[in-house]
């Protein structure tokens, strides 16, 4: 189906000529919306209670947990890092090692298996908030190895949904296990007059 930005059943996806708002969106500003909603809630999940690891757990699980290494998962670990978060407290997961090959090298925890990151180690335990930045197709996948993880991680964990189109209910099928799932929203309405108003304030390279 169509991205819809995170609008609710009955809210509609086209203005007034009938052009959907996605496509006259300025992605960057979407994209510097999400990573601060997802940053807030990254913090607001790291003042939870700290549960202990396993004795037998070869390290603590990292806080924090970004599944997904395209451009907006790429953004949101660089500005978690910017702002001041230690490396190893993060952890990166990408199907592909090359697109989290750059933040190994910076101290964030990687792994290609998104079940690590709710049952860390010997599963017990595992990020306190995890949020998924993966395309539609890859969702269901990405939800059905958090719930098959082993241990209780999962029902310790914030999960975050960045992912366009898949309000609440859908996300709570996908996640049975996960009593605390949050969705990303954007004011679609909101972002084109914020990027019409920057557009028309840009004086040009020849001002």
């Amino acid at each position: 189906g169509r991205p819809d930005w995170g609008l609710e059943p009955g809210q509609k996806a086209e203005d007034e000529k009938g052009a959907p708002f996605c496509t006259m969106l300025d992605t960057r500003l979407a994209v510097r919306l999400v990573v601060a909603q997802c940053c807030y809630y990254a913090a607001a999940a790291a003042q939870a209670k700290f549960v202990p690891p396993h004795p037998d757990a070869k390290s603590a699980p990292p806080v924090v947990g970004v599944v997904g290494c395209g451009q907006l998962g790429t953004q949101l670990l660089r500005s978690l890092l910017a702002l001041g978060w230690p490396p190893n407290l993060l952890a990166a997961c990408s199907r592909n090692e090359q697109n989290f090959e750059k933040f190994r090298k910076a101290g964030v925890q990687c792994t290609t298996d998104a079940a690590k990151l709710a049952a860390w180690d010997q599963g017990a335990g595992g990020c306190r908030c995890i949020i998924l930045c993966v395309p539609h197709a890859q969702l269901r996948g990405v939800c059905t190895a958090l719930t098959g993880a082993r241990g209780r991680g999962i029902s310790r964990t914030v999960v975050v949904s960045t992912v366009a189109g898949v309000h609440y209910r859908k996300l709570r099928q996908l996640l049975p296990r996960c009593p605390q799932i949050v969705r990303t929203r954007l004011d679609i309405r909101a972002v084109k007059e914020r990027s019409a108003f920057l557009a028309a304030s840009d004086p040009g390279p020849h001002a």
